[in-house]
């Protein structure tokens, strides 16, 4: 018998190394395209191509901003660290973000696995939802796009932070009538009457008891981690209390008694998730990225929260026309809104009916519970929804739609002929459609094509794809994509702002400067407006647009605005100085220049400063050619 146990165990070892060995490699080839993609310019160079604090590689000044900025209108050092510490080891090269991207997408797929089987013991349902996670199309985005490492980051530490959990709950002996005692969940090997030693029982309570805590400190500390990579998770406690129900096993009957008995256990975790939610909310505050009730009202963000939900569901299962950025359309229409609430409601009382199936009720608010914080009752940004909140959320519907499949094969033997072909053609589609979508991410053009062509309507594509245009040159392609954001979005001044810089490119200096007056009409703190008019008043050629006294104001402002640190706009400032017959102040600047960008690491500002401070000595201003 010894040695059939043996024999067994083996066979069920190699086999999980295999479903482990095919999930790496599969997922690698998959991805491995991604190595050669460039930054895009949605946000990639904010996190890592333009911030010269990340760019400088991990120092103990970068480390001490990381966990101080309020950049991006998120907190999340540990985001900004795992960034700096890529460009410390391979430059500021867009291959090692994305490598490192896929290696966290690898190990999240790899720990799916691990976990599910521990907590199950089912094998292949927990190699089918690793397979999912690992390939769906939804999940491109948080692998392909740099700036969301705080994603693939967070979901390594909180399946890290479950995963200590569970071995924290599967450790807890309780109590039973006539001193025995027994492992809260009866799968745990070894569970069943401890000796009738009570001296050993003692012993051996006292050692589980301390391997317990243990975990559970672990588990919180890999909480606490996982909300400074991204404040997603901060849902986590209310999973764990269903994950108590199933899989674990630490009570049969859904009473409220027993989540009762469980709740003080979660309340450290709760006090992290509301500390979290708190400072969250805060900085996106002041980041100026929580929309107010003027732009989106209650009503579009009630009635986005159903569409929302249905329309997440409906990409998981059928993932057509996914994009980077689906634009809030607000108010939905009444009819699309009641009939997205009825068909929630009548999946509500589906999954209540069927109650008696724990994996359904867990898996169903699993996904609907992690989406709560993005689902837009407190709306961040412009978007209705993002694929990139599926990546962890996404996992709670395939669990119910697996062990779905468990228990009908179960009930019907010969309904394995149908299930377990239909699970194969999931995975082969997944991996097809990722197939597909991965190269969308390749550049930021590539990118916002598609998002245009899905909703030509989206005037922060549009503006995008423009940028994405003139940074190969294409002016005048850009010019025209910039014009039809402002059809669509009349004076919004980031694309005006682009109007203006294109126009003086193609040489219409009259236009671009009307343009530039025009935004700074509507957003007079715009850096980015007061410096380039400066700097076009300051240097252009023709002697007619020229007019320094005004480039000094405008300079002085955007460098004020700045706070000294942004080295371009001390050099414009110089630029005007010297346009204006301020040599002195036009030399003292352009050093202040030189020394910011070279402390920055931003070498070619620096010497384009420096080569500038030899006119400025010689008492002459410096016109563009």
């Amino acid at each position: 018998m010894a040695i059939n146990t043996q024999l067994i165990d083996g066979i069920r070892a190699r086999r999980e190394l295999w479903i482990s060995c095919s999930l790496l490699f599969i997922t690698l080839a998959a991805f491995w395209p991604v190595k050669d993609y460039e930054f895009v310019n949605y946000d990639d160079p904010v996190y890592v191509a333009q911030n010269s604090q990340v760019l400088a590689g991990l120092t103990a000044a970068g480390i001490r901003w990381a966990f101080a900025t309020g950049e991006t209108g998120n907190w999340h050092p540990l985001t900004w660290i795992s960034h700096m510490l890529d460009c410390q080891w391979y430059g500021p090269n867009p291959r090692g973000p994305h490598l490192t991207n896929l290696a966290f997408h690898i190990a999240n797929t790899l720990l799916l696995f691990w976990l599910l089987r521990e907590i199950t013991s089912a094998v292949w349902p927990s190699a089918l939802v690793a397979g999912l996670f690992a390939w769906h199309p939804m999940h491109v985005e948080s692998v392909a796009w740099v700036a969301e490492r705080k994603d693939v980051l967070s979901t390594f530490l909180g399946l890290l932070a479950i995963w200590a959990y569970a071995r924290y709950a599967q450790g807890i002996p309780r109590r039973l009538p006539g001193s025995e005692i027994r492992h809260a969940n009866p799968k745990v090997k070894g569970a069943g009457l401890a000796p009738s030693n009570p001296e050993d029982q003692n012993q051996k309570l006292e050692a589980r008891n301390q391997t317990s805590t243990v975990f559970y400190i672990l588990s919180l500390s890999l909480f606490a981690l996982s909300l400074m990579a991204k404040p997603m998770l901060v849902t986590l406690p209310f999973l764990l209390l269903l994950l108590d129900w199933w899989p674990l096993g630490r009570f049969t009957t859904p009473t409220v008694r027993n989540w009762l008995r469980l709740v003080p256990e979660k309340i450290p975790f709760l006090g992290l998730a509301f500390a979290s939610s708190v400072i969250t909310y805060v900085v996106q505050q002041r980041g100026g990225n929580v929309a107010s009730l003027a732009l989106v009202p209650w009503n579009a963000r009630l009635g986005n929260v159903p569409v929302a939900y249905v329309r997440y569901a409906a990409k998981l299962f059928w993932p057509k026309d996914l994009c980077v950025l689906y634009p809030l359309f607000h108010p939905w229409s009444l009819e699309l809104v009641v009939g997205a609430s009825a068909f929630l409601l009548v999946c509500a009382l589906t999954v209540y009916w069927n109650r008696a199936r724990a994996y359904l009720v867990v898996g169903t608010l699993w996904f609907a519970g992690m989406l709560v914080p993005v689902i837009g009752l407190v709306h961040i940004g412009s978007q209705a929804m993002a694929d990139r909140y599926t990546y962890l959320s996404s996992v709670g519907l395939f669990i119910a739609t697996t062990w779905g499949l468990v228990e009908l094969i179960s009930k019907v033997p010969a309904s394995k002929f149908i299930a377990v072909p239909a699970a194969v053609a999931g995975l082969a589609g997944c991996l097809w459609g990722t197939h597909r979508l991965l190269p969308v991410w390749n550049n930021s053009v590539a990118l916002f094509q598609r998002a245009v062509a899905i909703n030509p309507d989206n005037s922060v594509a549009l503006y995008n794809l423009a940028a994405g245009l003139m940074e190969k040159g294409k002016l005048d392609e850009g010019a025209a994509k910039l014009e039809e954001a402002l059809r669509i979005e009349p004076g919004l001044a980031s694309s005006e702002a682009s109007l203006a810089w294109a126009l003086s490119k193609q040489g219409r200096i009259a236009e671009a400067i009307s343009r530039y007056q025009a935004v700074l009409r509507a957003e007079p703190y715009s850096i980015q407006a007061l410096n380039n008019l400066a700097w076009i008043l300051a240097t252009e050629p023709n002697a007619q647009f020229r007019d320094g006294i005004e480039a000094v104001r405008l300079a002085e402002r955007a460098t004020e605005l700045s706070g000294g640190t942004n080295a371009l706009v001390i050099g414009t400032l110089a630029a005007a100085h010297a346009e204006a017959g301020q040599f002195d102040a036009a030399v003292a600047c352009a050093r202040m220049a030189a020394q910011v960008a070279e402390s920055r690491g931003e070498q070619t500002v620096a010497a384009t400063n420096r080569r500038l401070l030899e006119l400025y000595q010689a008492r002459r201003p410096y016109h563009e050619p």
